[in-house]
């Protein structure tokens, strides 16, 4: 197993988790991480490839997603960090069944398409599809915040690994747009936190200015 393939299971891996854990701790430590793993995806393949420019992705990643937005996302809220719990309709067992089938579906499809590098692509989709369903499976606005910022670290890989044919100046661009959705999303998250003062988004109907 090569250092890409344990970036590309690491983003897997995480999505899972980041759905299951009960604390905004846990799940900011989780982020870090799974940022860890799209940096190192950028790593690997600044060094294989001919694309010397990716080091500026790895540096924008590791300074924004594992130093930035962390502290960014109610780091500090006494809300969140005393919450505790896995507000959801669905229970662990099922969450677990559904990761699975999703996981299946996806390296399935992917060899089936013959895409290339088969099982990385098909275990990015793979948490792709986890991220999507950990963002209708829970209440905590912490939780699904996470899973945003997770669809995005995991489209930012998957358009490394898939997606190189790109010019750099379009490559840079996307890199900047998407580090610049990952800020907004924090800052959102954090701003219906401190104006709602609830962690259940069924408690938020609408922001009054």
């Amino acid at each position: 197993m090569t250092l890409l393939d344990l970036a590309v299971f690491l983003l897997w891996s995480t999505a899972v988790l980041m759905a299951m854990v009960k604390t905004n701790r846990s799940v900011n430590l989780l982020f870090r991480i799974q940022a860890l793993g799209e940096a190192t995806v950028a790593a690997v393949l600044a060094v294989t490839l001919p694309y010397s420019w990716l080091w500026l992705t790895v540096a924008a990643v590791l300074i924004i997603k594992v130093l930035i937005v962390p502290r960014l996302l109610f780091h500090n809220d006494p809300l969140v960090q005393g919450d505790y719990g896995a507000r959801s309709p669905f229970g662990t067992t099922a969450l677990l069944f559904f990761f699975l089938l999703a996981t299946v579906f996806a390296l399935v499809l992917v060899h089936w398409m013959k895409i290339g590098h088969p099982t990385l692509v098909g275990v990015l989709l793979a948490a792709l599809l986890v991220s999507l369903i950990h963002m209708s499976s829970r209440y905590e606005a912490w939780s699904i915040a996470r899973a945003l910022l997770g669809l995005e670290t995991i489209c930012g890989a998957g358009i490394l690994v898939i997606g190189l044919t790109l010019e750099e100046p379009a490559d840079l661009a996307v890199d900047i747009v998407a580090l610049f959705l990952a800020l907004t999303i924090s800052w959102v998250a954090s701003t219906l936190m401190r104006l709602k003062h609830t962690v259940d988004v069924r408690e938020i109907k609408e922001l009054i200015g």
